[in-house]
């Protein structure tokens, strides 16, 4: 599996397009040619060009999962400082320009945090980045799950974090999907589209992860 393929990544009209190649062996077009992309335009799935209008800035509505606009969050692990029993993180949203910087909450079981407020990393076009930096307080020997909501509204979202004296649990994986050359067939023989995924939801659903 040495090329990710996701559903989300591709033309939801046309469905996975056939790779093109201009004189220097660069991807053209292919599998990332949205609207607001010009047909020509660098092919690369994982550009920012690809998942939003090239004219307003704005995120292609694949994008969007939440009503109020708001892309993300994209959950980091930054840091953690055992002798301060401190665990540190980042979350990345993305928010329509005109919006004020947004916050993060957090609630450990114990009790709601002080709301962590955005910080503006960059702009393009219409469209705003914030990285909200957030700290956990680790328990001595007892892992928690944290729930954190961004705005203080819609779902809330969860991660766990492991004690101050209790193992960590990771995990990793090498890419996440299929290479293009292999077939439908294939892929149902082996697991189905999202195997990787499944098994990995599956874990973590039983014994989860604090860090991947």
């Amino acid at each position: 599996m040495d090329f990710p393929v996701s559903n989300e990544q591709f033309n939801e009209r046309d469905g996975i397009q056939e790779p093109r190649y201009d004189e220097n062996g660069v991807l053209r077009g292919g599998p990332a040619n949205y609207f607001g992309q010009a047909s020509d335009g660098a092919a690369d799935p994982d550009r920012y060009e690809g998942n939003f209008d090239a004219a307003t800035g704005e995120p292609l509505p694949h994008m969007r999962r939440r009503p109020d606009g708001i892309i993300g969050p994209a959950l980091m692990l930054v840091d953690t400082d055992l002798q301060t029993a401190t665990w540190r993180g980042s979350v990345l949203v993305l928010t329509p320009r005109s919006y004020p910087p947004p916050t993060v909450t957090l609630n450990d079981g114990i009790a709601p945090s002080m709301p962590f407020l955005g910080v503006l990393l960059d702009t393009y076009k219409m469209t705003a980045f914030y990285r909200i930096d957030i700290e956990v307080r680790l328990d001595v020997n007892r892992e928690k799950a944290v729930e954190y909501k961004v705005n203080n509204t819609g779902p809330a979202y969860r991660f766990f974090v492991p004690g101050q004296t209790t193992p960590w649990r990771f995990a990793f994986w090498s890419c996440n999907g299929w290479s293009l050359s292999v077939s439908d067939k294939d892929k149902q023989e082996l697991g189905g589209d999202n195997v990787v995924w499944d098994d990995l939801l599956a874990k973590h659903s039983m014994v989860p992860f604090h860090a991947q």
